[in-house]
């Protein structure tokens, strides 16, 4: 298995914009959704397939297994992976097969490492290139749930677990700013549904946990890299060189 790039930080960061510009790296495969892995830790009394299948909000899994929109995602899951977006990238039918044979397996990397082995062995894509790149990415903005701090040390162990020169990658913000731009996103994302105390309620218990979930990543100083979301934008070439370094 390739060492797998996780890119994790809380929504507004820059996480997207990180995913897309590794996009276009010729050694890394990208998974070009969210994957909420953290939802293989809900349920201990379920097994890992059925909880990953009842829980995962991720867009791009449920378009292709042609699951129902899942009560957490927004009105964009028929928009961004249309039905011809997926019968151009992606055969249903291989992804599907191979998909149900993770119904066994009951170890949570194991799990993660052949989710990835089902998606990129069923691109349309060629295969070969495929095969022969370096890395593995993806991202999770885990930092949007009370219990993320320990799904995120145990997806991160997990990873390591997979292959021990896996990479995590956090993008910081200036405070203000995105406080700034996580107010006028879930404006825009809520509309007249929008509960001002409430959002901002949840906004600030989120950054006290990003503090309390930093200490959990100094034990892995090899493998984490920090980035300043405002230093990416003004300094981008010097920015990426030295996150390419670190890869």
């Amino acid at each position: 298995q390739q060492p797998i790039i996780f890119i994790n930080g809380m929504m507004k960061t820059g996480t997207t914009m990180l995913l897309n510009l590794f996009d276009g790296h010729p050694e890394i495969n990208i998974f070009p959704d969210e994957t909420v892995f953290e939802v293989l830790y809900l349920n201990s009394e379920k097994d890992l397939y059925n909880n990953f299948i009842e829980n995962n909000n991720c867009r791009l899994f449920r378009k292709v297994f042609e699951l129902p929109k899942h009560p957490r995602q927004a009105e964009s899951f028929d928009k961004l992976f249309n039905d011809e977006f997926i019968d151009i990238n992606i055969d249903r039918s291989i992804f599907k097969k191979k998909f149900n044979k993770l119904l066994k397996i009951n170890e949570s990397h194991v799990f993660i490492k052949n989710f990835f082995d089902v998606f990129f062995s069923s691109l349309t894509h060629d295969q070969r290139k495929i095969s022969e790149k370096k890395y593995i990415c993806y991202k999770s903005p885990s930092f949007s749930n009370p219990k993320s701090k320990n799904f995120l040390v145990n997806q991160i162990n997990d990873i390591l677990k997979i292959n021990k020169d896996s990479k995590i990658i956090i993008p910081l913000r200036d405070p203000e700013d995105l406080i700034k731009s996580l107010i006028l996103h879930e404006i825009r994302a809520h509309n007249k549904k929008f509960n001002f105390l409430k959002r901002i309620f949840f906004i600030i218990k989120s950054t006290f946990e990003i503090e309390t979930t930093l200490k959990e990543y100094s034990k892995l100083s090899n493998n984490t890299y920090f980035f300043k979301y405002e230093d990416l934008i003004e300094n981008n070439m010097v920015e990426l060189e030295k996150l390419l370094n670190f890869l």
